[in-house]
Parts: C-alpha cells; structure tokens; sequence
C-alpha cells in the first residue's frame, strides 16, 4: 500500500492543512485524519496533488497491509467520509446555487417593493379617513351670493 507523507509535504510546500485542503477540494478534518493515519489519500487524490505540484514520489513509501485494518470498502460510506466529486459536477453545483440565491434576492427585493406599496396605501387610506373626519358640513349664509360670470357687471 502506497502511504504519503502529509506532514513532511505540507512542512516543505509551507502549506497549511487549510490551503491543501482548498487546493484539493476536501475539508481541513479529512487531511487531519489524513496526518492522524485514520484515512488515506486515494489514487486520484494522490495524482491531483501531483498535477499540482508535480513529482511526489519522494513523499510516498510503499508499506505492507496491516491485517487488523481493514480498509472502507469502496461503495460503500460512512457519515462524514469524503466522497470525490466530477469537476463538472461540481461547478454545475455551484452554479445553481448561484442561480438559486440570485432568485432568492430578486423575490426578497419583490417582497421589499410590495411592502413598500403596501405601506403607502395604507398611509394613503389613512390620509383620506382624517380628511372625511374633519370634514365639516359648510353651509350657505344667506347673505352669499354668486358672482355673475358673464361679465355684464363688470362696468357697474
């Protein structure tokens, strides 16, 4: 079985558990069980960090199979266990996430907008009750008269 050596890496790149694991896509626990012994990097992992960083045949050793550690089988996984995800897939992921908080923003601004209107109808309608409230019931003194519109009185 091929084992890398994490610590010696990550000391010599002057990489942090942190940065390796955004680099590779894995969280930051899975590369300390990684240093703790309690996982392993698998083939593919081992051939991105060396798409990334080339050559890392000196970090890997070749030892023998423990027979009292049984390693996961490959289909099935348990809570918690990294799972390695297509690129593709991945960026269609986020992708959609995007597209989902951008419609979440838009029907969050549409809320805003609808309260918005609300409010001054509300405020309107409120205007409109304190004016037929103090409406006051005017009427004609009997000494009031019209004006004549036709001018006619105009030389008077």
């Amino acid at each position: 079985m091929k084992v890398f050596d994490l610590q010696r890496f990550l000391k010599e790149k002057r990489y942090t558990q942190k940065e390796l694991a955004g680099l590779l896509s894995c969280t930051q626990p899975y590369l300390s069980a990684v240093l703790a012994g309690k996982k392993r990097f698998s083939e593919d992992r081992l051939k991105l960090i060396q798409s990334y960083f080339g050559n890392i045949d000196s970090y890997i050793t070749e030892v023998e199979d423990t027979p009292n550690k049984t390693s996961p089988s490959p289909n099935k996984y348990n809570q918690g266990e990294e799972v390695i995800i297509n690129r593709n897939i991945l960026d269609l992921l986020q992708t959609q996430s995007e597209a989902i908080l951008s419609q979440q923003r838009t029907m969050e601004k549409m809320i805003d907008e609808k309260m918005i209107q609300s409010e001054t109808m509300l405020s309107q309608q409120r205007t409109i009750e304190n004016m037929v409230a103090k409406k006051t019931n005017v009427q004609e003194d009997e000494n009031v008269g019209c004006a004549g519109v036709s001018g006619s009185d105009l030389g008077k």
